[in-house]
């Protein structure tokens, strides 16, 4: 989960961890464990997860809440808003 505390400012090119499995509308999953970077965070969080180590095929997950990620590094967004 993301604390309410973080604007979408600060979270745009944070890495997150999917906490449930999700699904796009077209059918594509992602499975719990799936790490990503938030490109958008206006309204809902949008995720583009990393590239398959074998394809390099990767997906991008519009619309999802806050409580279904959680931030990998928050230190790093504490060290930007001090500044």
């Amino acid at each position: 989960m993301i604390p309410r505390k973080y604007k979408a400012y600060q979270l745009c090119a944070q890495r997150v961890r999917f906490e449930q499995d999700l699904q796009t509308k077209g059918g594509q999953g992602f499975l719990r464990g799936t790490i990503g970077t938030i490109i958008n965070a206006s309204y809902g969080i949008t995720v583009k997860t990393d590239p398959c180590p074998h394809c390099g095929q990767y997906g991008i997950i519009r619309k999802i809440s806050r409580d279904e990620v959680t931030l990998l590094d928050e230190e790093h967004i504490v060290k930007t808003a001090q500044k």
